[in-house]
């Protein structure tokens, strides 16, 4: 049976084997990758990004103060570094990306709860609605895009997507 990421992380800082948190690695690295790219919409800034939120978790697992999963907290940290990167290249360039949103968001134990909670209501989601969110909110398709893959027409797919809101927004506030 696979060890729970607060297993792992209790290990970690309890024995001190650091190789346990390649597991922590190899099972989010493509969700820290998402989000640092959601962010920095660079493919070199997300790599980098990515690389820096790891190591940077590493170094502070004993502040990380999480549920079962790590990878809210790891996400926080990449999206914070993407925009740290993002930052320091208009420094250096003089310009950023374009529709990219500098503001720095603090790491907060309620905000890692808050997404937790999101993490935890998609998963209870039917299969069908947590691809349409993984298309539209990950892999950022167009509603045209969605509905070509997925054999829908393009308002079936914002109503689609406007009832899974919803519905998230209820499973959290009310836990349902």
């Amino acid at each position: 049976m696979a060890m729970t990421d607060r297993e792992i992380v209790t290990q970690i800082i309890e024995s001190g084997n650091t190789e346990l948190f390649g597991a922590i690695v190899e099972r989010y690295s493509g969700e820290v990758y998402a989000a640092a790219l959601a962010t920095a919409r660079s493919r070199e800034i997300a790599e980098e990004a990515t690389q820096q939120a790891f190591v940077r978790a590493f170094e502070r697992l004993e502040q990380w103060r999480g549920g079962f999963s790590i990878a809210p907290y790891l996400k926080m940290i990449a999206h914070n570094t993407a925009l740290s990167l993002l930052e320091e290249r208009k420094r250096h360039h003089g310009v950023a990306p374009d529709n990219i949103s500098l503001a720095d968001q603090e790491y907060s134990l309620a905000h890692e709860q808050t997404l937790q909670r999101l993490e935890e209501a998609i998963a209870r989601l039917e299969p069908n609605d947590q691809l349409l969110v993984e298309l539209f909110y990950w892999q950022h398709l167009s509603t045209r895009e969605i509905a070509h893959q997925m054999g829908l027409s393009e308002s079936n797919v914002l109503v689609r997507l406007h009832r899974i809101r919803n519905k998230l927004k209820q499973m959290i506030d009310y836990g349902e």
